[in-house]
Parts: C-alpha cells; structure tokens; sequence
C-alpha cells in the first residue's frame, strides 16, 4: 500500500486515536471528532474499506487507508475486542448517556463473531441488551459509563470486579443495567 501526500496525515491521526483508544484515554474521541467534522466542503472519506476483511468499495491509496483507520476508530469507540475480555465504550462521550439516548450496534464483526448490542438510557438507569449470542462467549465482559453507578445483580452473570464507572462480568446476559449513583 502506498501512501499519498494528502492522506498520510490522516490516516496516522486516526491510527493515533485508536492507540489512545487502548489506552482509555478520552482524547481520543475529540480526535476523531475533529478529523470526522474538519472536512469542510469536501470529504476526507470517499470510499470504505471493512477493517475486519481488507475488502474496499472502490479506490486506492492513501484513501483507502484513512478509512481503515477511520472506520477502526468508529469502531473501537463502541466496542475493543481483547482475547480475554470484550470491552464496551472504553472511553464513552457523557452525551451518549443523557435521559432518552440509544445507541445500536448490530452484527459489528469482531473475534468473537458478530456482535450486537442496545444502549439505552433513561432518567434512572442505563440498559445494555445483548441481543444476539456471537459464535464465541468473551470471557469477560468489561463496561464503562461515564459517570458513577451501581449495577444492578441478575441471576444470567457473575460480577467479577465493579469500580465506580467500570464493571467486569462473567456471562452473557440478555440485559445489563446500571442504576445512576
């Protein structure tokens, strides 16, 4: 793959935003904020390449790498899928978890196999359905909010560790919930 002078920088940027993504560190998102809303009247991503397969709609270059990364980055902010643990908003924006939000991810490919899942918060709680068991079971299921909350215990996973705005469970449950503290 060859590079192109007008589209190394963003490709880096957004390799950048998924290192800082692994490294749960909150810029990261500001950065593909920045890189997603700078693209004034033209667009920085013409075409989409799956980072999962390699396989692109059209192009090549440069191009082609910035979506990679970008759609790699996308991802991640949703969803890093470690081989112990299958980590959910790893540094997830406070907007996202405001009274009457939902957030859909469906089939997203994954070492697991496909993964699916529903956020929704309400004025007391945030839900997180597990919608569709993937091929593999994570060993762990590691969530993060952006503010203090309790988990509410069911009877379909195990707590492993709790933390006040990170939980790790056991299982895969149909539902999670978390009460707001």
């Amino acid at each position: 793959m060859t590079l192109y002078p007008l589209g190394w920088d963003v490709a880096l940027s957004f390799s950048a935003a998924v290192a800082l993504l692994y490294l749960n560190d909150a810029s990261a998102v500001q950065l593909v904020r920045v890189l997603c809303g700078g693209r004034g009247k033209t667009y920085t991503f013409p075409d989409y390449m799956n980072p999962v397969t390699g396989c692109a709609t059209w192009g090549e270059g440069s191009s082609c790498a910035a979506a990679a990364m970008a759609c790699c980055a996308l991802r991640h902010i949703l969803f890093i899928d470690h081989p112990e643990r299958l980590e959910l908003f790893p540094v997830p924006p406070p907007e996202w978890f405001q009274p009457g939000k939902m957030i859909e991810v469906n089939e997203a490919p994954s070492r697991f196999g496909p993964i699916s899942f529903k956020a929704t918060a309400t004025e007391n709680e945030v839900q997180i359905h597990l919608t569709k068991l993937p091929k593999f079971v994570p060993p762990e299921i590691m969530v993060h909010l952006p503010y203090r909350s309790k988990i509410k215990k069911e009877d379909d996973f195990v707590v492993k560790r709790e933390h006040e705005t990170s939980f790790i469970i056991n299982g895969w449950p149909s539902i999670i919930r978390f009460i707001r503290a």
